[in-house]
């Protein structure tokens, strides 16, 4: 009886720990490969005389690596950098020069870099899952190429990146596992232009945001 007894202990003990144990703790270190897909539209415009803002649609790919560090049982922060390229179908509305405007359809193409900072709220957090809320924000920086225009190949615009979303952590073991990511993203980038006699110098903007979804893979270790 009295073995019977110590069994029965020993297996509820471990069962409560299991129950507790988990994937994010303090200290632990998250590293990740993963790729992303964003569909939506864009809105092109510039401060310069007579202009109309120009909308498009299309869609916005990247793939990089993030890193997170545990800083709680329920909270982690980290960075991320990542290579980005978009294409969007645009009817691009421009002054013609003589008081109107003109319309023309055009392909705009974008691609870059982006890096930034990530925070994650753990809703879930067990031993080989969790669940969370992500915010990452940072910097973007892309080249503006419309494939009607020779001259615009070499524009640069960049500015601020952000996004909101949930993910999941999937382990497979101690160490590796997968991960997916469902939300939105968005940017806001611009570029100044030269002044060109007699008109003034203008700033373009672009404005993008639309669907995310992300799929990657992942290695953990450290924490409690």
């Amino acid at each position: 009886m009295r073995t019977k007894n110590l069994f029965i202990a020993a297996a509820l003990m471990l069962a409560v720990n299991s129950g507790f144990a988990q994937s994010n703790s303090p200290g632990t270190m998250q590293i990740g490969l993963g790729w992303g897909l964003a569909l939506g539209g864009a809105t092109f415009s510039t401060d310069a005389p007579g202009s109309v803002d120009s909308k498009g649609v299309g869609g916005k790919a990247n793939y990089g690596l993030r890193f997170q560090y545990g800083l709680a049982e329920s909270f982690s922060a980290g960075i991320y950098l990542r290579s980005e390229a978009a294409v969007y179908a645009v009817d691009y509305t421009a002054p013609d020069g003589y008081g109107g405007t003109y319309t023309s359809s055009t392909d705009l193409t974008t691609s870059g870099i982006g890096v930034g900072v990530e925070a994650k709220y753990y809703i879930v957090n067990k031993d080989h899952f969790n669940f969370y809320a992500a915010v990452p924000i940072g910097y973007s920086s892309s080249k503006v190429t419309y494939s009607d225009f020779e001259d615009a190949g070499s524009t640069t615009y960049g500015g601020l990146s952000y996004g909101v979303g949930l993910g999941i952590n999937w382990y497979f073991g101690d160490v590796f596992g997968i991960n997916s990511d469902l939300g939105y993203t968005g940017s806001s980038l611009s570029h100044s232009f030269p002044a060109d006699d007699p008109d003034p110098a203008y700033k373009g903007k672009i404005s993008s945001g639309g669907l995310m979804f992300g799929l990657g893979i992942g290695v953990k270790f450290g924490g409690k």
